[in-house]
């Protein structure tokens, strides 16, 4: 304003989510960018993300994430980036509902609208749901005496999931 005065405006970019590693927790901004402090434990209600890195991939993963609606993006507590050599932007959710759900990036937000009608279908069951191309449940397998979930649920204990649209 005038000759002498400045007016500032800042913006800030908002946390989104918080990458662990080595025990510490690093705010990820909404532009992708990883904050070099770290503090001992994670603040709010933003998911962790791990095993991620300032990159292209990093960066769809916010988008994804934000296109979400709220309840589900509340609903996931963990979010692994897993990439294999036939997809490199594969990744592992955990949820805060028990079931863990393995999906690709670029079809993420799409697929997991569908996620509450998914767990309807299941019941009490929990489970892997698999979005990364089609969508199936494989239930945990439990051992008698421990608990424990196991690895590799097979083909034939798992429920085919289709969105009533495209069962149509």
């Amino acid at each position: 304003d005038g000759l002498n005065d400045y007016t500032l405006e800042i913006q800030e970019y908002e946390t989104v989510a918080y990458l662990v590693k080595d025990n510490k927790y690093y705010n990820i901004l909404e532009n992708g960018k990883i904050v070099n402090e770290s503090r001992k434990v994670s603040i709010g209600n933003p998911p962790i993300f791990k095993e991620f890195e300032e990159n292209k991939a990093l960066k769809e993963m916010i988008a994804q994430y934000q296109s979400l609606n709220e309840n589900i993006q509340n609903s996931i507590s963990e979010v692994q980036y897993t990439p294999s050599e036939v997809d490199d932007y594969l990744i592992k959710l955990y949820m805060n509902d028990g079931n863990e759900v393995i999906a690709s990036i670029p079809s993420f937000a799409e697929k997991m609208n569908y996620y509450p009608d998914m767990v309807k279908k299941v019941g009490d069951q929990k489970g892997t749901i698999n979005i990364e191309v089609g969508a199936y449940f494989s239930p945990f397998k439990y051992s008698e005496d421990k608990k424990e979930k196991s690895n590799g649920a097979s083909d034939e204990n798992g429920v085919e999931l289709v969105p009533e649209e495209e069962a149509q």
